[in-house]
């Protein structure tokens, strides 16, 4: 388990679980609409990092693009495979054929057009999200004094939401594939419950998106990691009520990944103000 150093005091901890779960309602309200213009495979931070620069500077190699995208040569690889598949991006030999240190990476119509698709989600569900990133903002500051991310620092609304989402995501051990991961869905459930004290499984449909069969699922993965218990006939007058409650490892579990994500707080305040009061962070 990583090494974080712990939070002044347990309100300040539980500012930013709120902040989390804020987030995931901002996620869910953009990926729906992204779901709506049929384009799933831009709900990836990482892939809509890769072509908001490929927007901006042109054809790129992929070696430029490891900064971008976060990812080791192999991971890159990967993920410009799955995008030339989706064709949002293709390759390019700038020299001989057998060279392939020659290999560009450029946008195709498809990456172009789903840009502007991502914009027009961003846009629709502006309104909603605008209130969410106030509240956002607001937790932030009662955590303590915020400072402006160099991190965040991009002229691109888009590509600021995409890279706050690749460095808080990673923090937490997830891979941000086209998907949310396990470990994303874990501490979404942990921070749910140490908020609550406990909950009912019916309770996390909403919160995290899923079916009922997907969160039964979840959650079983959790009680079989020791994360979670499920208890019984614990509501009075319904005995098979289900009552969700998190181990003494799942609290452990907590404390240290929402530490982690912490450490993020100043370019979650910066992006958030972004989107609430249209301050970006060159201003």
């Amino acid at each position: 388990m990583r090494v974080v150093p712990p939070f002044p005091d347990d309100a300040s901890r539980r500012r930013v679980q709120e902040i989390l779960l804020v987030l995931r309602r901002m996620t869910r309200l953009i990926d729906d609409r992204i779901n709506r213009l049929g384009v799933p495979e831009l709900r990836s931070n990482r892939v809509v990092q890769v072509l908001t620069q490929l927007e901006v500077d042109g054809p790129t190699r992929p070696r430029d693009l490891m900064g971008t995208s976060g990812l080791t040569s192999g991971g890159l690889t990967k993920l410009i495979d799955r995008m030339v598949a989706l064709e949002l991006v293709e390759r390019v030999e700038r020299g001989g054929a057998s060279d392939g240190r020659s290999v560009t990476v450029r946008l195709t119509p498809g990456g172009r057009r789903g840009l502007r698709q991502v914009r027009r989600a961003i846009e629709d569900s502006h309104d909603d999200c605008r209130v969410l990133a106030k509240e956002i903002v607001q937790l932030a500051e009662a955590v303590g004094p915020r400072q402006p991310s160099p991190s965040s620092v991009t002229s691109d609304l888009v590509n600021a939401m995409a890279r706050l989402g690749t460095a808080t995501l990673a923090s937490l051990g997830d891979s941000d594939e086209m998907t949310p991961r396990d470990e994303y869905f874990a501490l979404i459930i942990l921070c749910y419950i140490d908020l609550h004290e406990q909950c009912r499984p019916g309770a996390l449909i909403d919160v995290l998106g899923l079916t009922s069969g997907g969160v039964t699922k979840t959650l079983d993965r959790l009680e079989h990691q020791g994360l979670i218990t499920r208890v019984y006939g614990a509501i009075e007058d319904d005995r098979r009520a289900v009552v969700v409650l998190a181990t003494p490892a799942g609290t452990d579990r907590i404390r240290s990944e929402v530490a982690a994500f912490a450490e993020h707080l100043d370019e979650v305040w910066t992006v958030m103000r972004w989107v609430a009061e249209g301050i970006g962070p060159r201003e």
